[in-house]
């Protein structure tokens, strides 16, 4: 079997033992014993991890499923590949729906990334990808939820882009699994060589990000119930992430970077799905917490913009 598939006898076992991923048939003496659709299974398996899905995601997909999996995965590669071999006779030309990536972008872009166009608005966004009809669409979103998939698909429609890249602070695994059939997603914060990458313009290179859940008691839960009102808007957030070039200190980037994923988590933590009373109350507890430490946050960042001064960098326009 190791030899047909081009897996590792070690691989194959943990696949079987731990994600059911096969189920080998043993003789009396205990030996395993695999059938062609296995060969077939572990074949589509090695090929679909091989180009960036985890195994435990895929496991107990069928043979058709894989095979999808597989040839779109292939095709993102391919547009990927596409765009880069249009690379020396132009820069890619990018779009991005959302307030705090442009504004780094405009910092950081050089000559092989072009924002052609940058809006927080969907509905100008949209008019202004089908006339300018850019090679990929970027999308910052607070939030993936029920709805990315649908409004990746129709941007797509829209600007006949067939790269979208969405980043994202949280999400849901069940929308961010889905919003991953239509789309590159990449967790936020990214950098203009973040995108360059994904799009191929450098080795693509990935890195994971793993959870942990907090132990919590009952008793906490009823605490962290005030939501403290925002004292920066998301475009003041944007302004003061991007001074870091005209004043030596980068305090002010990195506590707008802090603020804004803390605002973000609030959005999330108040749109998540309330299953019964208990993960209604769990979640409006975690809305409050983050919201408090927002609130802290901000008010660092309030004394940075002071002595700093800073003020007048962050009249709204």
């Amino acid at each position: 079997m190791a030899k047909l598939t081009g897996l590792s006898t070690h691989t194959i076992r943990i696949w079987e033992r731990r994600y059911s991923a096969v189920v080998a048939q043993r003789d009396e003496r205990g030996r395993r014993h695999y059938g062609s659709d296995d060969v077939e299974r572990l074949t589509l398996l090695k090929a679909v991890t091989e180009r960036g899905r985890p195994i435990r995601l895929i496991a107990n997909l069928d043979a058709a499923e894989l095979m999808n999996q597989l040839e779109r995965l292939d095709g993102h590669a391919r547009a990927r590949q596409s765009l880069a071999a249009d690379l020396p006779l132009r820069p890619l030309r990018i779009a991005v729906l959302g307030e705090f990536l442009p504004q780094r972008l405009a910092v950081e872009a050089d000559a092989d990334l072009k924002l052609l166009v940058a809006d927080a608005d969907q509905s100008r966004f949209r008019a202004d990808v089908k006339e300018l009809k850019p090679d990929a669409i970027v999308l910052e979103l607070a939030t993936v939820d029920s709805a990315t998939a649908a409004l990746v698909d129709e941007l797509k429609k829209c600007a006949g882009a067939g790269v979208v890249l969405v980043v994202y602070s949280y999400g849901r695994e069940a929308d961010i699994s889905l919003a991953r059939k239509k789309a590159t997603l990449l967790r936020s914060p990214v950098s203009a060589e973040d995108l360059k990458r994904t799009l191929g313009l450098f080795e693509r290179g990935e890195a994971g990000v793993a959870d942990s859940p907090e132990p919590r008691t009952d008793a906490a839960l009823t605490a962290f119930r005030e939501v403290p009102p925002r004292r920066f808007s998301r475009s003041q957030l944007a302004r003061l992430a991007v001074l870091s070039p005209e004043i030596q200190c980068e305090c002010p980037r990195h506590l707008a970077e802090l603020v804004r994923s803390l605002s973000d988590f609030e959005t999330y933590s108040q749109q998540c799905e309330d299953r019964n009373e208990e993960d209604a109350a769990l979640h409006a507890w975690l809305h409050g917490l983050a919201a408090q430490a927002r609130a802290l946050v901000e008010t660092g960042l309030g004394r940075v913009v002071e002595v700093e001064g800073l003020e007048k960098k962050l009249d709204d326009e």
